[in-house]
């Protein structure tokens, strides 16, 4: 769920419903609903982005073919323009908080503006009321037409239901999920269904035990063993959930198994999500809803046979040794920092961490480098070196261990012209001759303690400059030529250089080089983004290759518009860094393989290789379509260019029949898209539509043949389009060769 509060937006939502009508990014299967007035929602999972919504008239909690559809914007909102007077159900598109797709089923009643997992258990069977009971909620909680997630000002506005519909969501997601995943691929079509029939279960649950969380905020792991062991019964025996799903529940042991095994895990995750401080939920949202480790763990015991073993004859301790894999929760992310990322040979500097979740020790460990560790201060080596430094957290009864991604601390063998200006007594800068210019009095620039140690700038010393308000917008200091920075000649290796900067106001900043000679090629100016916290600037004179200077010159508050009053700008860790590497190419530099299946095997839909079948189109849909298609050519090969892509079809203009062959290829390549949506589409007799999702390796073509029998719900007798999609939409992709073959 996320902390800004979303505004509905007419214009957007209209344009998804022309996006509909059109089939892009899904079709419209059905005339809305014929109330006159539009009905208006918000889907909050997190916030739903291009989640379908569809109007449940016939009030059975599947969306069938034939009943009204639309989709969310990217801001979670929806609009039925002809109305709906019933249920609505919303499946798939994007978790803002997360950028994860969603994989469940989310419902509410009629009448409801809001669409969550509270909703999704008053649509179950269960009153408001009752859920406002079992959550332990304020008896005037509007379930129906709150939103959770809104905020008022910089606060959440409803904390208490917010956190509450957080851990119900985690306890409906992670039991879809365990149940999905018993096996190695995650079974995306079935997700939706086993995530309304396990709210359908749980639902009828609640309504006769005890509150899921008590007056004290407590999640009872009993009542949550109880939701599971009657989601378990209700997938088994519903003919909606796919025969794989339910063979791989009932091998795993089904209810002598799962229930036991998952139900303080889940009560643990749940209640973090009850317990936790408002200011901590943007990150431990994605840390949990994105945390694998109870699916994998569950995975892993039933693929060695552990599962089934238990369910036909429980054995106590081998159920407790599993079940305490399961219940350690993951750590929020562990940060380490380091006083200095530059040191000197024999230098130290102090190692510390952030972040990290529960009790456990926190260890140092290095990788790479002559480095060594006492504790937590770090040794450099007698000579020059790279170190590699990772910090660790132990697991403690609540947490598993946490590792923190490596830090890098270069290590110089003496100074020179191009080391770190740290202002440290042992560094460079303290001892500098600073001069002050255009600042009325010209007050002298000062080596003072670091204001603020908390955050990324740990070390001790710091600069402070004061810029006067009856100063030159201007003001600033410079060293001495010669003897205080010594003569820098840029070269690729060292002219990006990055300043740390505290400062009272947000304005540019300012850094300049002069030649021995006075000379000097300009300033480049950065302006900091906040005010009163540090924060590190890059001034790249990567431009200015061959450059000799001996002087540095800082603009700490250049700012044209003049100064209301005296303004205060503290400044450290001077550094001359590579300059980045060429951007990588944004488009490719040679030709996919040539395709080898016989011409007698393969229907075409684009392609240098094969006829296109007759009838193929690639069009242009309008409405919230932003997807520029034009023909490419590299060396001397066709490919088809997406430019700005959101969705795009390839069309058939009367129908083909794929049902005899095998794959479905596809050669595609993007600089910067992460994942596509392959969506296979027949719509003669009803829109039948489903999705693959495919990775993305960056950089290169991408060969992938696709097993038609992954495609379980379009006829693919009757196939009309092929729509391809991006999660991270306006990014650009090539395709070519696109057939079908067998």
């Amino acid at each position: 769920m996320g902390l800004n509060l979303r505004r509905f937006s007419l214009v957007a939502a209209l344009a998804l419903l022309l996006l509909s009508a059109c089939g892009g990014g899904g079709a419209l299967e059905g005339e809305n609903d014929a109330s006159g007035t539009p009905t208006k929602g918000l889907v909050v999972d997190g916030y739903l982005s291009i989640a379908k919504v569809v109007c449940d008239t016939n009030h059975n909690g599947v969306a069938d073919a034939g009943e009204p559809v639309t989709y969310t914007n990217t801001q979670g909102n929806f609009v039925f323009r002809a109305g709906c007077a019933h249920g609505v159900l919303a499946s798939g598109g994007t978790n803002l908080d997360t950028g994860a797709a969603f994989l469940g089923q989310l419902s509410a009643p009629a009448g409801a503006t809001v669409v969550t997992p509270l909703t999704t258990l008053v649509a179950a069977g269960m009153t408001q009321d009752e859920v406002i009971k079992a959550l332990n909620l304020p008896p005037d909680t509007q379930l129906l037409t709150t939103d959770p997630a809104a905020t008022q000002g910089t606060s959440l506005a409803n904390a208490d239901l917010y956190k509450k519909t957080l851990a119900v969501q985690q306890i409906l997601q992670k039991t879809t999920n365990v149940f999905t995943q018993l096996t190695s691929t995650v079974d995306y079509a079935s997700s939706a269904t086993v995530y309304g029939e396990s709210a359908k279960a749980m639902a009828t649950q609640l309504k006769t035990q005890a509150p899921l969380i008590d007056a004290h905020g407590q999640v009872s792991s009993a009542v949550v063993q109880g939701l599971v062991a009657a989601a378990v019964d209700k997938v088994m025996v519903s003919s909606l959930v796919a025969q794989g799903v339910k063979k791989a529940i009932s091998e795993a042991g089904g209810t002598a198994t799962l229930p036991t095994l998952v139900n303080v895990a889940f009560a643990n995750q749940a209640q973090r999500f009850v317990d936790a401080q408002s200011a901590d939920l943007p990150a431990l949202i994605p840390t949990l809803q994105r945390d694998p480790v109870i699916e994998i763990n569950v995975q892993t015991a039933f693929k060695a046979g552990a599962l089934g073993a238990l369910g036909s004859n429980p054995s106590p301790n081998a159920m407790a040794a599993i079940k305490e894999n399961i219940a350690l929760n993951t750590q929020l992310p562990l940060v380490l920092e380091v006083g200095q990322n530059s040191l000197l040979t024999s230098g130290q500097t102090t190692l510390s961490t952030r972040g990290g979740s529960g009790t456990g020790t926190v260890g140092f460990s290095i990788s790479s480098g002559a480095c060594t560790l006492s504790g937590s201060t770090l040794t450099a080596p007698p000579s020059p070196d790279t170190c590699t430094v990772t910090a660790s957290k132990a697991a403690d009864t609540s947490y598993a261990p946490a590792t923190s991604q490596s830090v890098t601390v270069t290590v110089t063998a003496t100074l020179t012209s191009t080391s770190p200006v740290d202002f440290e007594a042992a560094g460079r800068g303290a001892s500098f001759a600073w001069s002050t210019f255009e600042n009325d009095t010209n007050p002298a620039a000062q080596s003072v303690a670091n204001p603020d140690k908390s955050g990324i700038n740990t070390s001790n010393t710091v600069l402070k400059f004061t810029a006067l308000k009856a100063g030159k917008p201007y003001a600033g200091l410079q060293s001495a030529h010669g003897v205080d920075l010594g003569t820098v000649t840029f070269s690729a290796s060292n002219a990006l250089v990055k300043m740390m900067v505290y400062k009272t106001v947000i304005s540019d900043v300012g850094v300049k080089f002069e030649s021995a000679g006075g000379q000097s090629s300009g300033e480049i100016k950065t302006a900091n983004t906040t005010a009163n916290a540090w924060e590190s600037l890059s001034f790249d004179f990567c431009g200015r290759l061959g450059e000799a200077n001996d002087r540095l010159i800082l603009f700490p508050d250049f700012n044209m518009a003049g100064r209301s009053a005296n303004t205060t700008s503290y400044l450290d860790n001077i550094s001359f860094n590579a300059c980045p590497p060429p951007s990588a190419s944004s488009e490719p530099t040679t030709a996919p393989d040539v395709p080898t299946a016989p011409t007698a095997d393969v229907i075409s839909l684009y392609g240098d290789g094969y006829p296109t079948a007759s009838g193929t189109d690639t069009p242009r849909w309008g409405g919230a379509q932003t997807t520029v298609v034009s023909a490419q050519t590299y060396v001397g090969n066709n490919v088809l260019k997406l430019a700005s892509l959101n969705y795009q079809g390839l069309t058939n203009t009367a129908t083909l029949d794929v049902s005899s062959h095998t794959y479905l290829h596809l050669d595609f390549w993007s600089q910067e898209a992460t994942t596509i949506e392959v969506k296979l589409v027949s719509r003669a007799s009803g829109v039948k539509e489903q999705s693959i999702f495919i990775p993305v390796s960056a950089g290169s073509w991408n060969s992938k043949d696709i097993a038609l029998s992954n495609f379980t719900v379009p006829d693919k007798t009757i196939f009309e389009q092929l729509i391809l999609a991006t999660a991270n939409a306006g990014k650009t992709l090539f395709i070519d060769n696109i057939y079908f073959w067998k």
